[in-house]
């Protein structure tokens, strides 16, 4: 709204159209509106990633509060409206800055798509454009990088309970340390997100072809509603199913977080799953240490 108030502020003419002989008016902005226009786009990107991070950190309360609590709670019960009154009471300065950090990385996102679009018509070169594609791909994944990397530090910060700086450095302890296993868990998690996404929009399609056709509905064929309704399930699965993925990403850094803590576990579960992995390491020590006892094998002498 005020964005359309500050567009419709400036002085306008009714002009014809030469072409179709219709009135239409236009709006002649002054340098001081288009400041402001520009100022009110910039806002509407942070307070969309502002929103974001504060519901991030508001599930990430109910996850943190659940692990490290046993595991005797069942559901969210009043976490969820705590970890909303957490967020803008005890984290706003966490989210604004994690937030200030994301913004400029979302306009120079934009201001690539438009030069993209601006290449395309005015110089269709191809090197050009080959150019600045590779640099909106190398942007976006290093958006996707430091937003994982905001994520995580919202939840460290409710788990050491540190202002942004000190967690930061958590972060980088904690999970920037184990980069293999933070890679493995998010190249899985993305994987099964997607099949699922997948999976659910498939079978959304092919329900409404049933119905289709049980119906005799599709007259002149069901082909393209098909892939719409194909398109709409995923679109939904995607809002839906990202939480799921948020979830994953909240319990490996609580599970990462725990490592970091010396004598500390926060559950049952937790305790299994590190006396399996230090198993694991001690059946591979001694695997190792039988082999070389044994010595070289008789054919690798003879050889």
């Amino acid at each position: 709204m005020c964005q359309l108030y500050i567009y419709t502020a400036a002085d306008f003419e009714i002009r014809t159209s030469e072409e179709t002989g219709l009135d239409r008016i236009e709006f002649e902005q002054d340098k001081v509106l288009r400041y402001f226009i520009i100022y009110n786009l910039v806002f509407l990107i942070y307070i969309s990633v502002h929103v974001y991070f504060t519901n991030y950190y508001a599930q990430s309360s109910t996850i943190v509060n659940w692990y490290f609590s046993g595991q005797e709670l069942i559901g969210c019960g009043c976490t969820c409206w705590r970890g909303f009154l957490n967020a803008f009471t005890k984290s706003l300065g966490t989210i604004t800055v994690s937030s200030l950090i994301m913004t400029p990385l979302y306009i120079f996102i934009i201001f690539m798509e438009y030069l993209d679009e601006k290449s395309r018509r005015e110089n269709p070169s191809e090197l050009l454009q080959c150019i600045i594609k590779c640099f909106k791909c190398c942007l976006k994944c290093f958006a996707k990088i430091v937003n994982y990397l905001n994520k995580t530090l919202l939840t460290a910060q409710q788990i050491f309970n540190r202002n942004w700086w000190n967690s930061s450095h958590v972060v980088i302890d904690v999970i920037v340390s184990d980069v293999i296993m933070t890679s493995l868990i998010n190249g899985v998690t993305f994987f099964i997100i997607f099949l699922s996404k997948v999976v659910v929009s498939g079978i959304c399609a092919f329900l409404f072809c049933i119905w289709v056709d049980r119906t005799q509905a599709g007259t002149a064929g069901y082909l393209i509603s098909a892939f719409a309704v194909f398109f709409i399930s995923y679109i939904v699965s995607s809002f839906i199913l990202s939480a799921y993925s948020n979830v994953i990403d909240i319990v490996f850094v609580c599970f990462q977080s725990e490592k970091a803590i010396p004598n500390y576990t926060a559950s049952t579960s937790a305790e299994e799953l590190n006396k399996t992995i230090e198993e694991m390491k001690e059946a591979r020590l001694t695997e190792n240490s039988k082999v070389a006892a044994a010595g070289p094998d008789e054919n690798e002498l003879e050889g």
